[in-house]
Formats: C-alpha cells, structure tokens, sequence
C-alpha cells in the first residue's frame, strides 16, 4: 500500500493568493467609485461586503489547510512557508488595522 499523497499546502498557497488578489481588488473598487453618488455607493457596499464574505471563507478554510498540512507532515517547501507565514501575518494586520483610526 503506498502512502497517502495530499495537497493540503498546495491548496492553501491557492487559497492566500486569492485573498491577496481579492484584497487587491476591493481597494481598486474603492479607489475608483466616485463619492457622493448615492446609488454607486450602494454597489459598492453589496460588492465590498460579497467580496468580504469570501475572503473570509478563504481566509478561514487557508487556515484549516495549513494545520491539516502541518498535522500530515507534508513536505516543507515554498508552499507550506508562505502558508505557515503568511496567514498568521494577516491575522496581525487585520488586528493592528482594527484598533487604528
């Protein structure tokens, strides 16, 4: 019987570029809606809060991935470090940026 193969740092490297890029993206939303319309602001806030719900799944199932890639003892390589990184930096981004104003 050969040993179980899995990609849970694979698929979690995936999933941090996707909130690297989805965050990209809401800035450019912001940056570019004009102020003052009242309709495109509404959009916006739809867009923003749909876009904020799947970083968060993202962002969470990211998390789940890393752990379940450090519990198999998958292979540490590029992947695996961006992961094991990354996500505990935005966790103290998101927090520093919360309590700033």
């Amino acid at each position: 019987m050969g040993e179980k193969v899995t990609n849970y740092k694979k698929w979690s490297f995936k999933f941090f570029i996707y909130i690297i890029l989805l965050n990209l993206l809401v800035a450019y939303l912001v940056a570019t809606t004009p102020i003052g319309f009242g309709n495109s602001q509404e959009m916006l806030m739809i867009r923003i809060n749909v876009l904020s719900i799947i970083i968060l799944g993202l962002f969470i199932s990211g998390i789940i991935l890393t752990i379940l890639s450090a519990k198999n003892k998958e292979e540490r390589n590029y992947q695996f470090n961006v992961s094991i990184y990354g996500y505990p930096i935005f966790i103290l981004v998101s927090l520093i940026l919360s309590f700033y104003k």
